[in-house]
């Protein structure tokens, strides 16, 4: 506690702490409970993890009745890749807001225009359109029914420990611990093991119409594929008649040292959906991304895909913004050589450590190791999350411009915590 002490002293903050509405801690968890249908603070609380997020700036946050910061090693999933609160992207939402409001999605936008060609150019050319949602879930609900719509099949395959959101049709793609409590998996759907291609061989047969996949499964831990695995369940989508989706909304935006992981596969998915990371922390926006056959088809149906919120005005801005700080040459080398110092810094640790880029976990023998070493890095002022399917495993997603300096202080209070 003595090192994490002085590292807290060590840093300048210039984030207001929100004014919070209830009292106290006890106030705020009771409030919680009581109103929110869905309330996971209660299960981190139990596992030694109690936080309420105050201030938040960059690669961390506080807590915001303890005064205790954290640095942030899950960034939800992506969506503050570019750190909390983010100078530009918040002055870019700020900019928005003095002239535009959400928009209206009947008309015709170049403001959406402009994002959505933005979002295409960083294909290099492989896609041509997008479709704007309002989460990662809807995305992926839109990639199927494009891909049942375009195959004229029915069955879409997806992969054990991979996660496409929790919406109607996305849910039945997942694990059945997140499907069977809200009625269980629609008819069509199938699952197999991660990184098993005999098994994937078996499920794209000339019934299926889709492969759902992430190119590592985040409710794993972000676990890295054999060698030509995604190339070949992408040989086995197009020599069968199935189309691939690739979702990237974990590991898009530069995660792991490319725009999008795809890039680094030579394949050319028909699909991809991103999301988290497309709103810059600040302002909630999604993305299914098509291939010219896919867009074609989609395109000579204005009402095939309706949502009132999927490309607002405000959250184009936003996302133009980012886009070009995602453009720039050094970015994507900044994010490439943070990964090198992380694993340089994780080398004779105790502990497993597997990356591509910022996009890894860290994992232990125990069968619910990662529960134990969650605690210890949170009582040493480091916030990671255990992976839902696999409890050896901490997914690990640092925010992606963190400063070198930053990611040495983690690497030290991470040794600290876990040796």
């Amino acid at each position: 506690m003595a090192q994490r002490r002085a590292n807290d002293a060590e840093r300048q903050t210039t984030a207001p702490a929100p004014r919070q509405p209830y009292p106290d801690r006890a106030a705020t968890i009771a409030a919680s409970e009581h109103f929110l249908g869905s309330e996971s603070g209660s299960m981190l609380r139990s596992l030694g993890a109690d936080i309420i997020i105050g201030a938040r700036e960059g690669a961390r946050f506080q807590d915001a009745f303890t005064g205790e910061w954290y640095w942030n090693m899950h960034c939800n999933g992506g969506v503050f890749n570019m750190g909390h609160r983010n100078p530009r992207l918040v002055q870019a939402l700020r900019d928005a807001l003095d002239h535009l409001d959400v928009g209206n999605h009947r008309f015709t936008s170049g403001i959406r225009a402009r994002a959505a060609e933005k979002l295409v150019k960083s294909t290099g050319g492989v896609h041509a359109g997008v479709a704007f949602n309002a989460s990662g879930g809807e995305a992926s609900d839109l990639a199927i029914r494009l891909a049942r719509a375009v195959t004229g099949r029915k069955r879409i395959a997806s992969i054990k420990g991979c996660y496409h959101g929790h919406t109607g049709i996305a849910i039945s793609t997942t694990d059945l611990e997140f499907s069977r409590p809200l009625g269980g998996r629609l008819p069509g759907f199938t699952q197999v093991p991660w990184d098993d291609l005999p098994a994937m061989d078996k499920a794209v047969d000339d019934r299926a119409a889709a492969v759902i996949m992430e190119t590592q499964p985040s409710s794993r831990g972000f676990l890295l594929p054999s060698e030509g695995y995604i190339q070949a369940v992408h040989r086995l989508c197009r020599e069968r008649g199935a189309l691939l989706i690739i979702d990237e909304v974990q590991t898009g935006m530069g995660r792991t040292g490319t725009v999008w992981s795809w890039q680094q596969y030579d394949i050319e998915p028909d699909m991809f959906t991103s999301g988290k990371g497309l709103s810059g922390g600040v302002y909630p926006l999604a993305a299914t991304v098509m291939s010219k056959p896919v867009y074609d088809y989609l395109h000579t149906y204005p009402y095939g895909q309706i949502c009132t919120y999927g490309g607002t005005e405000i959250g184009s801005a936003v996302l133009c913004e980012l886009l070009d700080m995602v453009d720039h040459p050094a970015f994507l080398s900044h994010v490439r050589e943070l990964s090198r110092q992380f694993t340089e810094g994780f080398k004779g640790a105790p502990f497993d450590y597997w990356t591509r880029g910022l996009s890894g976990g860290i994992g232990g023998r125990e069968p619910r190791w990662a529960h134990e070493a969650m605690r210890k890095l949170f009582e040493n002022g480091v916030w990671a999350v255990f992976s839902s399917f696999n409890k050896r495993a901490l997914q690990w997603k640092p925010v992606l411009i963190m400063t070198p300096h930053e990611a040495d202080q983690v690497i030290a209070q991470v040794r600290t915590a876990l040796g």
